[in-house]
């Protein structure tokens, strides 16, 4: 079990097939111009590919699966989470949590105040 991250121009990331979808010609494309991503190989499906991001600061593999128009991740640090929201804003579409929460720059600046405050001070 864990919590997915989606990027997706759909209302909410679960929708079905939807004219907003991502489409796979347009991960495609945009992998091969992102540098830090490279696919996996090609899926058996051609609607579930996966690209890694090779540029993660912890050498950490983390993988990018395309799915039903949208492309998500598990489990994102904040790392992964600043490369998703520069991904969505290049594909123009957002970054949504499991339960249909919009993440975006401000979830990242009060993550980075808070990591400022003391272990002690929790007010």
């Amino acid at each position: 079990m864990g919590y997915d991250l989606h990027i997706t121009r759909k209302e909410k990331w679960y929708d079905e097939v939807s004219p907003d979808d991502i489409t796979i010609q347009e991960w495609v494309d945009y992998v091969k111009t992102d540098k830090e991503l490279e696919f996996a190989g090609e899926s058996k499906k051609p609607e579930e590919w996966l690209a890694i991001w090779l540029a993660e600061p912890t050498n950490k593999q983390i993988p990018f699966s395309y799915y039903n128009g949208c492309i998500q991740t598990k489990n994102p640090d904040d790392a992964t989470i600043r490369k998703m929201l520069n991904i969505a804003q290049k594909l123009g579409a957002k970054v949504i949590g499991d339960e249909d929460e919009i993440w975006d720059e401000s979830y990242l600046a009060a993550e980075a105040k808070k990591a400022d405050k003391p272990w002690w001070k929790f007010w």
